[in-house]
């Protein structure tokens, strides 16, 4: 959980296997959020681009795009993302004291066999921050 937090009191929980409930607090909430709705989508197109056609498969699903600033104690941060790598869920709350406006969410990686942090890019030379761009799907 970061030492600290700049605003609001946000943060993630969720359950290892095995273990017990987890907390990871925010520094600052989500950050960023960009909400998407995702579908597989088949296309094919004629040779000379005079036709196309498109096939999609299912409803979709609800996901979102969002940014992890000011993290000061990464490898907690990435024991959390491990474990949702690994398929656990986690549920974001804006304020931890409260299950007001909780979300759940799987973590999908575009890459699933990497979980990496990047030096933050404001604040890594002055206080040694990370952050993180992660996809998040809405769990129903």
């Amino acid at each position: 959980m970061a030492t600290r937090s700049f605003r609001d009191n946000a943060g993630f929980r969720y359950t290892p296997p095995g273990g017990s409930l987890q907390t990871h607090r925010l520094a600052w909430p989500l950050r960023d959020v960009e909400p998407v709705r995702r579908r597989r989508r088949y296309v094919w197109e004629s040779m000379d681009f005079s036709t196309r056609r498109t096939v999609s498969i299912g409803e979709g699903v609800k996901e979102d795009l969002v940014t992890i600033r000011f993290e000061d104690l990464p490898e907690d941060l990435l024991e959390m993302l491990a474990h949702a790598a690994d398929g656990v869920q986690v549920e974001y709350r804006p304020d931890l004291s409260t299950s007001a406006g909780a979300v759940q969410y799987l973590l999908i990686l575009d890459d699933p066999s990497v979980v990496a942090l990047h030096m933050d890019r404001g604040r890594y030379p002055s206080h040694g921050e990370y952050e993180v761009r992660l996809r998040l799907r809405r769990v129903s």
